[in-house]
């Protein structure tokens, strides 16, 4: 892995593999946003996110949200638990449904995709695994 600075932290090399995926978000008011979240990796381990939306409201939020997810990532902590965790977040505001059904919040559909482009990040590995041998 990359190398590691005093805070114990894998320090960021200059550029990164990554995936910007869009995401259609509705409210209990009936209005939909878009978020687009980026994912980089590290040898196959999540290692920063950047999450973006023109919503105002949730700016401040979803920065916080992304920063705190990053120093994690690069502290060690595997990009599947913060999937299991964000999806256990319910809210009354941002709950809606999706084509895949009920979604509890905001962060429980962020929390979806964390999970979604981990399968990708090992399905990737294996890939790999079985051309190296």
């Amino acid at each position: 892995m990359g190398t590691i600075n005093q805070n114990n932290q894998i320090e960021r090399p200059d550029t990164l593999p990554g995936h910007t995926i869009k995401l259609k978000v509705n409210t209990s008011k009936g209005d939909e946003f878009k978020l687009y979240i980026t994912i980089c990796h590290l040898e196959n381990q999540g290692f920063e996110v950047f999450i973006n939306t023109k919503n105002a409201e949730l700016s401040e939020h979803l920065n916080s949200l992304m920063v705190m997810i990053s120093l994690a990532l690069r502290s060690g902590v595997p990009l599947s638990k913060i999937a299991e965790e964000l999806k256990e977040i319910c809210s009354p505001f941002t709950g809606h449904m999706t084509k895949k059904g009920y979604m509890s919040s905001l962060y429980a559909a962020i929390g979806n995709v964390f999970t979604d482009y981990d399968s990708y990040l090992k399905k990737e590995q294996e890939r790999l695994n079985t051309i190296e041998n």
